[in-house]
């Protein structure tokens, strides 16, 4: 399914189990501090009114899973050059803002690559879109094959570099010119700023990340030494809707 089609599905799913009174949205948390003495959590917010609060728990859930915090992507060489528009999928949301672009490059050829690269290509067939990923090791001279044949959607190898305000070299040498946007579809990293334990606070668990797994946890769920903290949602190749259903059912 697309994106539409997931977010439509969870929009139903909120609708029919009543679960719209328990969610507040347009709020962010800002930190979570546990007490153990009192085996209590206090939770600061901020609304977009600027509106900031402080509610205690006895529990908390990390839900923001790994698709908030978008992956460095500075490290490709040549980025800063580029005049066109740069955006993470993280904020891909519809493809009108892209109808006048005349060529794209999506990098990377995960599930939102793929996703994004097919909505593009069918919404604006005047267009031209190159799927650029590692597992393209030359550029083809035809369209992509397979579940992507669409006379305006191309595969290409991993972006070598962009030389200068509108020109992208693959690897192997092949080379894009009047290129007006990227859209990086390039991971995430798990990002957790609302644990992070102020100074002299010695009960708040601090939370890492080595390479790419969050430490600490039994079973990826509970923190190992403070058990009121859990999480939902961290492993990776999984069918994401029912790991997280019965990740909840354990919490709860």
């Amino acid at each position: 399914p697309s994106h539409a089609d997931v977010c439509a599905y969870l929009r139903d799913y909120t609708a029919r189990f009543g679960l719209g009174p328990h969610i507040r949205l347009a709020t962010r948390v800002v930190r979570a501090k546990f007490n153990r003495a009192r085996k209590e959590w206090t939770v600061s917010s901020v609304d977009t009114q600027e509106v900031h609060s402080a509610e205690k728990f006895e529990a908390v859930v990390v839900c923001n899973g790994h698709y908030s915090h978008p992956k460095d992507s500075s490290n490709i060489p040549g980025l800063s050059s580029f005049t066109g528009s740069v955006i993470h999928s993280h904020n891909y949301r519809t493809p009108e803002p892209f109808k006048s672009v005349h060529r794209a490059v999506i990098l990377g050829a995960g599930n939102s690559g793929v996703d994004i690269s097919l909505e593009l290509a069918q919404s604006f067939p005047s267009s031209e879109f190159l799927l650029s990923h590692r597992g393209c090791k030359r550029a083809p001279p035809t369209s992509s094959s397979g579940f992507m044949r669409l006379p305006n959607l191309f595969e290409r190898p991993a972006v070598a570099s962009i030389r200068g305000p509108a020109t992208i070299e693959f690897e192997g040498g092949s080379i894009a010119e009047d290129v007006d946007a990227i859209i990086l579809c390039t991971g995430y990293e798990y990002a957790f700023p609302f644990l992070s334990p102020e100074t002299g606070d010695v009960d708040t668990p601090r939370i890492e990340v080595k390479e790419n797994v969050v430490q600490g946890l039994y079973m990826h769920v509970f923190h190992a030494e403070t058990p009121s903290l859990s999480f939902v949602g961290l492993p990776w190749k999984v069918v994401p809707f029912p790991l997280c259903h019965f990740q909840t059912q354990w919490i709860s």
